[in-house]
This record gives structure tokens, C-alpha cells and sequence, in this order.
């Protein structure tokens, strides 16, 4: 069923456990809504047991909201990046790929769940290209001066298909016309094998589509060197604002480098990039596509607008409820003036009780973390947003801000469930949004279409 609404175009994709379907049944309609959100309460809980959000109060925000202040919002944009190259290409099969996701105990349930996900979203479509070339490169961050040691390059991955044309690849560069996505990471993805096996892997087999995977600030390589405890709950309110910052800037570095001429030392994909990624990574995809203000197609999958909707203790996401509140609660975070000077006089400034905390975590992250405070995407006709019905961790009206804010010639579609089961069951609907999104950005005139 598709609709038209006055902020988007909407199709409601929902699914029966043996094909896509328009009008979902009852049961099915029952089954996607509960087990969507039982799903999503346990692995919430189960993250929330293992070690709270912000367990370490605010954090120094004064460096990260004095860049955003002076660099951000004057639309000033980084340079475009000296590529470090590492290794040679290496031809790999691309179909092992899923197989080697995660650790060995776990390969079973994803055998299990490969058998839903085909009773879910139907067969895949044909492998046209079975084999990958794969290589592994860096740059210098634009953002290292914020960024602890041991974060301060970006490390991401190329991922192609083995056709005719990228068979010679250069030995210090990349050879490449087609199209080309760039994968953000969710919350608690720390390196290259996820992406690749539910995203990269099948884009470059099934559709030609090449993928740029990086790894996100203070994650996996990019960990910093004093830390000793590897945890993917966010350590500081600071730390939430610095990776967002961090992987916004480096996004548009990305972008800028694959739109540039070969004269800059760029690609020169002009009208062939597609940013994507799900959850925290959907949310970057649409602040990467507004900051960089390039023509480029984009994909944010169950994306918020900014975090400051998901850390909500009252009214947002289930991540609230994994907040150390206390932990910030009697302390005033350091601010500098100018950015003090922007948020609501209702609130305080050394809150005193968990909800005054958390009024004044939405306002900081709501001024330094947020759509709303970039340019207007240039071309929101070639943006398809993707929401659950049923997510607990993206409250409706952050994944609709979203798509409102990206403008009304984008399209959204809903896939049936909530946040983890999007995750686990809909790779398949997630990659045909960076296939539709990179059509329309083909044609002469996609907003008409």
C-alpha cells in the first residue's frame, strides 16, 4: 500500500512469514508488533546489565561544542583527504562472507535466522558477480584534535565487485565509475564484517554497486589506546556529542574525496554515491548527506534525527533507560558561553534530580548532535528513509522528524518489527533502499518520478 502524505511519500511494507504483503493480516500484523518489541526490551536490557550510558557524567564538551560552534555551523567544510593505502587488493569470494560473520558458537542461530529472513523477505535476488575485491586504507581525521590517541585516523574498507572494469586496480588508488555506498556503523559495530556480509557483500554481488565501510571514532582499531575496558555503552555525555561530531565530518571528508576530480586526488563519482547505515548510522547518513552538501543519494535506515531522542528518560527510546541519570545528577557540565547562551532558560544547569538531567542531556545534544542544525539535504527526492513500526529504540515522531527534516520529496518505507529484529530480518529491504535511492539520484529528473 503506498500513500502520500504532505511530509513524505510513504510505503508501508509489512511482511507475512511467507511474502511480502500490502495489507498484513491480523496474525501477522500480532506477530511483528510483539515479538518486535519483546525483542527489543531484552537486548536493552541485557546491554543495560552489562554497563550503564554516561557512567561517567558529562565529560569535557567545552572542545567539541566550541568546533561545532565555530566550524559546523559556519559551513565550513574539511578538505578533501590524503588517501594511506595499506596492503595490495585481494580477490575474495564474496559468498563465505555471512558465514564468517561473528564467532563460531553464534553461527548456528544465524543459519537459523537465514531460513527466517528467506520466509520473511522472499529469495535473493541473483548473483551476478561472485567474486569481491577487497582493500583496506586510512586518512587523517579532521577532527584529530579532538580525538584521543589511538583515534585519530579513519580506517575504512573498499569493497568491489570482480568485473571487467575493476579487474586492474592501481596499486596506490582506486579505480572505479559505477556506484558506490557508503556504510555507516550502528551503535556497537566495531569493524568491517558485519557491514560486508549483510550489506556490501550482497550490493557488489547482486547489483554491480560498490561499498566504502569505515570504522567509527572510538570504535574497534579506533579505540583509544588508554582504555582498558572495551565497552559499546557510551562512557560520557561528552563521548556521545565527540563520535557524532567526528563521524559527520569524517562522512563529508569520505564524500568529498569520492565526488572530487582526479586533480584533487579524488574518485570523481559524480551523482553515484548513496550514504546508508541503520540505527546510530542512519542517523549520520542524514547529517553526512545535509554537512556535505554534495549531490548524493542516501538511505537512513530506523535513523533518529539526533541522539537527544533516544536518551530521553521520559517519552524517547529504550536507551533511557540505560543511563547511569544519577551519575549526572548535583554536577554541572562545562559549557562554553556562546553555547550555553543557546539553550532554554527552563532549564538547569546542575539539574538535581534525573529528570532535570535529562532535560538538559536533550537540550546539550539537541544544539551540538542534531539534524537540525545543518544545511537542508540537496537532494531529498534521492533519500529513502526506512522505519520499524514497532521500534522501541527510535520513537516514531524521531525516525518521522527525521524524514520531515529531510524534506517532503523523500520517501520513507515501513518494514514491520522493531529496532533488533530490523537488524536481523530485513538486510534484504534495507539494501534495496540504497538501490532505489541510487536510481533515483540516476535519472535527469527524479524529483518528477
Amino acid at each position: 500500500m503506498v500513500s502520500s502524505t504532505s511530509s513524505a511519500q510513504t510505503a508501508i511494507i509489512q511482511a507475512s512469514p511467507s511474502k511480502a504483503v500490502d495489507a498484513p493480516s491480523i496474525v501477522s500484523h500480532f506477530l511483528w508488533k510483539y515479538s518486535g518489541r519483546v525483542l527489543d526490551t531484552v537486548v536493552s536490557g541485557a546491554s543495560g546489565l552489562r554497563e550503564k550510558n554516561f557512567s561517567r557524567g558529562w565529560g569535557d564538551m567545552v572542545p567539541i561544542l566550541d568546533y561545532s560552534l565555530n566550524v559546523m555551523e559556519q559551513k565550513i567544510l574539511p578538505s578533501v583527504p590524503e588517501i594511506k593505502w595499506q596492503g595490495e587488493w585481494k580477490e575474495v569470494d564474496g559468498i563465505p562472507a555471512s558465514s564468517q560473520l561473528v564467532f563460531s558458537p553464534f553461527k548456528l542461530v544465524l543459519g537459523i535466522m537465514s531460513l527466517i529472513k528467506r520466509f520473511v523477505s522472499g529469495p535473493e535476488d541473483p548473483i551476478k558477480y561472485p567474486k569481491l575485491l577487497i582493500r583496506d586504507a586510512s586518512f587523517v581525521s579532521p577532527v584529530a584534535h579532538l580525538l584521543p590517541e589511538g583515534s585519530k585516523d579513519v580506517h575504512f574498507r573498499v569493497v568491489l565487485p570482480l568485473t571487467e572494469e575493476s579487474a586492474n586496480q592501481p596499486a596506490d588508488g582506486i579505480s572505479w565509475s559505477g556506484k558506490m555506498a557508503v556504510h555507516f556503523a550502528a551503535t556497537g559495530d566495531e569493524g568491517f564484517s558485519v557491514r560486508q556480509a549483510w550489506y556490501a557483500a550482497p550490493l557488489a554481488m547482486q547489483h554491480g554497486i560498490a561499498s566504502i565501510i569505515p570504522i567509527q571514532a572510538l570504535y574497534g582499531k579506533r579505540r583509544p589506546t588508554t582504555e582498558k575496558i572495551v565497552s559499546t555503552a557510551y562512557a560520557s555525555v561528552a563521548q556521545v556529542a565527540l563520535m557524532g561530531t567526528a563521524t559527520i565530518e569524517e562522512g563529508t571528508s569520505l564524500v568529498r574525496w569520492l565526488v572530487a576530480g582526479a586533480h584533487e586526488g579524488g574518485v570523481k563519482l559524480e551523482k553515484k554515491v548513496c550514504l546508508t547505515g541503520v540505527s546510530l548510522g542512519g542517523s549520520m547518513t542524514a547529517c553526512v548527506a545535509a554537512r556535505s552538501q554534495a549531490e548524493l543519494a542516501s538511505a537512513p535506515i530506523m535513523a533518529a534525527f539526533s541522539p537527544a531522542a533516544v536518551f530521553k528518560k521520559n517519552g524517547g527510546g529504550v536507551m533511557g533507560q540505560s543511563v547511569a541519570w544519577g551519575k549526572l545528577v548535583g554536577s554541572a557540565p562545562a559549557l562554553p558561553p556562546t553555547f550555553q547562551a543557546r539553550l532554554s532558560s527552563s532549564v538547569s544547569l546542575t539539574p538535581q534530580t534525573e529528570d532535570e538531567a535529562s532535560d538538559l542531556v536533550e537540550e546539550i545534544l539537541l544544539n551540538s548532535a542534531s539534524l537540525d542544525m545543518l544545511p537542508a539535504v540537496r537532494r531529498p527526492d534521492c533519500t529513502v528513509c526506512v522505519t520499524a513500526t514497532d521500534d522501541l529504540y527510535i520513537p516514531e515522531y524521531a525516525s518521522q522528524h527525521t524524514a520531515s527534516t529531510v524534506g517532503a520529496a523523500c520517501t520513507t518505507i515501513e518494514v514491520g518489527g522493531g529496532h533488533a529484529t530490523g537488524f536481523l530480518l530485513h538486510h534484504q529491504r534495507f539494501r534495496a533502499a540504497v538501490v532505489q535511492a541510487l536510481e533515483k539520484l540516476g535519472r535527469e529528473d527524479c524529483s518528477s518520478k
